[in-house]
C-alpha cells in the first residue's frame, strides 16, 4: 500500500524594509538651558511611532515628540525600526541641528621678546567667562609650558596658544601670541676628579679633561 502524507506550507510575502520620513529641526540657542523643544513624530507601519535615540547625549536626548537640550553644540537624533517577522529593520536615519552658544572673549598678550636668562615667564590670559584658561605650544625645543608658566629653553620664536574650552552656554575661544627668545645660556661647568697613582686632582670647566698622565676617577 502507498501512504500519502500531506503538508500545508504557508508562503508569506517577502519582508520589506520600512522607509521613514524625516523633517527638519530648527537650530536653537543655548538661552534658558536646559529646555525642551517639540519635534516631529516619525511613524512606521512596522511599529507605529519610532522612538528616537540620541547620538550626542552630552548635548540632547529625545522622546517621541520632544527633545531635551542640556548644552550647546550639535544635537544628532537617530531613528531605526527593529526587525520583525513581517519587516526588515529600517536604515538608520539621522537628523541634526545646532544649539548655538554665546561667544566669549579672551585677553592674552606676551612681551615681544624675552632674554633666556630670565628662564621663565608667567602666563596670564583671561576669558570673559572667568573660566580656566589652558596653555599649549608647538614650539618644541624652544619653549615648554608647565601649568601657567612658560619655560625658556633656547633662542628662537616661541608661539603659545591660550584656550578656554567653553561651557554649556558659552562657545570655546583661543588666542595665540608669540615671544622672541633671545640670548644664550651660560655654559654649565662640570667638575671631574682625575687620579695618577695616589695623587688626585679636580678639574672644572664646560668640557673638563684630565691632565696628561692622569686618568678619570670612576
Amino acid at each position: 500500500s502507498v501512504r500519502v502524507s500531506n503538508q500545508i506550507v504557508t508562503i508569506t510575502a517577502a519582508r520589506i524594509k520600512p522607509e521613514l520620513t524625516m523633517d527638519k529641526i530648527a537650530n536653537q540657542t543655548s538661552k534658558d538651558l536646559p529646555k525642551s523643544v517639540e519635534i516631529f513624530g516619525v511613524y512606521s507601519s512596522a511599529e507605529g511611532y519610532v522612538k528616537p535615540k540620541s547620538a550626542t547625549p552630552e548635548v540632547c536626548f529625545p522622546t517621541t515628540f520632544f527633545v531635551r537640550i542640556i548644552s550647546g553644540g550639535t544635537c544628532t537624533i537617530t531613528y531605526q525600526t527593529s526587525e520583525t517577522a513581517t519587516y526588515l529593520s529600517s536604515d538608520l536615519y539621522k537628523v541634526s541641528f545646532e544649539v548655538t552658544r554665546d561667544p566669549q572673549t579672551i585677553s592674552f598678550t606676551l612681551p615681544s621678546s624675552a632674554n633666556i636668562s630670565s628662564k621663565s615667564i608667567a602666563l596670564a590670559a583671561t576669558a570673559s567667562s572667568g573660566s580656566v584658561v589652558v596653555y599649549s605650544t608647538t614650539s618644541t625645543g624652544v619653549c615648554s609650558i608647565t601649568g601657567s608658566t612658560l619655560n625658556l629653553l633656547k633662542s628662537g620664536n616661541c608661539s603659545i596658544t591660550a584656550t578656554q574650552a567653553g561651557t554649556s552656554t558659552l562657545a570655546p575661544i583661543s588666542a595665540t601670541s608669540t615671544v622672541m627668545i633671545t640670548g644664550s645660556l651660560a655654559p654649565v661647568n662640570k667638575t671631574i676628579t682625575c687620579v695618577m697613582g695616589k695623587k688626585s686632582k679636580k678639574v672644572s670647566g664646560a668640557n673638563p679633561k684630565c691632565p696628561k698622565g692622569y686618568k678619570l676617577k670612576k
